[in-house]
């Protein structure tokens, strides 16, 4: 019991433990962290990996020498004679495993600097080596058999290769290393981050700036594109949308009227067309019946067809052709041939077209006002922007909380590197 305690029965309070300061750590303050770090790993791995250069330096001489031992290695006729079978058996092992060992050898290459990488991809090519080794156990245990002294020195040294693959993977993986490499990545990680983070935050800053110009963008567009409207150009561009669609239906009623000329002599054309010998008039024959109206406006068209009727009716006459009412097929061709049942509306369609090609042709400035103005109503289209600003937003929201979820993981793995630290 304490003086104070017996005296006025009172305890004194141990005095409270000094509260530290937690350090702030920004950007700049955690790169220089890592980068020391890195120095002193980075400078462990190098000391390490020189002493397992070396090693595999004299790993590698010992082992070639081993093998050219074995290779070189040779038996008495007599232990030769005893078991010729076995000695061919011993022989090709031999040589399988001579060559095999040989070439992996030969493939691996000592590193020059002792790194990181250097040391992962010698792990890699002893790891690869050591598969060689497995996959030939039982031909090394045939060789055993007759050449137990060089087998014997080849697996001292085989137990070298797998010491330094050891060593190799206990610097790769030491604690401190590894711990390093977790707080180097997820750094790396915290950096991207960032910098999307400041990419979404300009590009809010971008859709915001067009939501609020947008406004009297708009309107001047909107402006604009009735004033085009409302424009005598415009007004004569309408009128020739109307007299277009006039012409087309013009157009097809003279078609119409053509092929109604030519309607009551579509199955003795027929008729005549399989008699016909002569292809080029067949071709003719099949051109009035499919499309009579293209046909009439070619070049001699009605004569053609004149000549071929005429032709149509002497097969008539004579028999050649059958027909329903001879007297009304003859009436019919007696009236395309003295009248001008198609010439007069294959004019009138060749001037009506003639007419629409020179309205389509026309080219109205103010449809390309209309139109510019348009393209910027699409752009500063408020509905759109605000649409993309929320997906932007809401991919910021998830990306800070990666950054904090991040800035915790890289705080506590500092934690374990002896570093207390909050990263703003």
């Amino acid at each position: 019991m304490g003086l104070l305690e017996r005296i006025f029965g009172k305890t004194e309070k141990p005095p409270e433990p000094e509260k530290k300061e937690m350090k702030e750590l920004d950007s700049e303050g955690l790169e220089r962290i890592v980068s020391s770090m890195e120095e002193k790993e980075l400078k462990a791995v190098g000391e390490r990996g020189v002493m397992i250069t070396e090693k595999l330096r004299n790993a590698v001489s010992a082992f070639n020498s081993d093998l050219s031992a074995l290779s070189n290695a040779q038996l008495t006729e007599e232990r030769k004679q005893n078991d010729l079978h076995a000695y061919a058996i011993v022989s090709g092992s031999r040589e399988k495993v001579v060559g095999q060992l040989s070439h992996e050898i030969g493939t691996m290459k000592i590193p020059e600097r002792a790194d990181e990488k250097a040391l992962a991809e010698l792990n890699a090519s002893l790891a690869r080596f050591s598969g060689v080794i497995a996959r030939n156990a039982k031909n090394i245990f045939y060789i055993s058999t007759m050449f137990s002294e060089q087998v014997k020195n080849l697996k001292e040294t085989l137990k070298i290769f797998d010491d330094i693959q050891k060593e190799t993977l206990s610097v790769l993986n030491s604690d401190g290393f590894r711990l390093f490499k977790q707080i180097r990545e997820k750094t790396a990680e915290l950096k991207g981050l960032r910098e999307l983070e400041k990419n979404l935050a300009g590009r809010q800053e971008e859709i915001n700036g067009l939501v609020r110009s947008g406004a009297e963008s708009r309107a001047e567009a909107e402006n604009e594109i009735e004033k085009c409207r409302k424009s005598a150009e415009y007004g004569e561009y309408e009128r020739s949308l109307s007299r277009s669609s006039e012409i087309k239906s013009e157009i097809e009623r003279e078609e119409m009227s053509i092929r109604a000329s030519l309607s009551p002599l579509v199955k003795p054309l027929r008729s005549l067309n399989r008699l016909e010998l002569n292809k080029q008039k067949r071709r003719l024959i099949e051109d009035y019946l499919e499309n009579p109206a293209e046909a009439v406006l070619r070049e001699g068209g009605i004569a053609k067809l004149n000549g071929i009727l005429s032709e149509l009716s002497k097969s008539i006459s004579e028999g050649k052709v059958k027909v329903q009412s001879e007297s009304n097929v003859k009436a019919s061709i007696d009236e395309i041939a003295k009248s001008d049942a198609l010439s007069a509306p294959a004019a009138r369609r060749e001037k009506l077209r003639a007419e629409l090609a020179e309205l389509s042709g026309r080219n109205f400035a103010v449809l390309k006002r209309i139109e510019d103005a348009e393209g910027r109503l699409r752009q500063n289209d408020r509905e759109k922007l605000e649409r993309e600003l929320s997906k932007v937003r809401e991919k910021a929201a998830k990306t800070h909380e990666s950054v904090d979820e991040i800035k915790k993981q890289i705080e506590a793995l500092l934690l374990k590197a002896g570093h207390e630290v909050r990263i703003i």
